[in-house]
């Protein structure tokens, strides 16, 4: 963070060299960004290095190459990051497959509890009034 001004209502700061969401760093260092869409990208990579995705670190995200799936690692950072050893076309994607099944189950508990808390049994006016008293 470098400070950027100040005023009566706080201080302003900027991020310097901040990276997008997802990277290419070559075997030379030299950070290129790599368009992306919300869950993952397609795109083709020229030389061997490595991919470093600036979010959260999960075992769902995954970057295929050639058909097989690249190993995920932890940067310095704790950021996903794919080693590119050769040329190709990779995808990567968010595959969100224990979420959603870990939000169905969620799902099914919270309207079986609504179901269990309801009352149950016959309303007054089927009642008959011998049952009442």
């Amino acid at each position: 963070f470098v400070r950027s001004s100040a005023t009566n209502a706080g201080i302003v700061w900027k991020v310097n060299d901040a990276l997008s969401r997802i990277n290419f760093i070559d075997s030379t260092g030299k950070i290129s960004e790599i368009p992306s869409t919300t869950v993952g990208t397609r795109t083709q990579i020229n030389s061997p290095g490595t991919i470093l995705l600036t979010d959260s670190y999960s075992r769902s995200w995954k970057v295929f190459q050639n058909g097989f799936n690249l190993e995920r690692s932890k940067d310095a950072n704790g950021f996903p990051q794919f080693i590119i050893t050769e040329p190709g076309e990779i995808s990567l994607l968010h595959d969100g497959t224990v979420r959603r099944g870990l939000l169905s189950l969620q799902f099914i508990f919270v309207v079986t509890l609504i179901v269990l808390a309801a009352p149950a049994g016959r309303r007054r006016r089927e009642m008959s009034e011998s049952e009442l008293t």
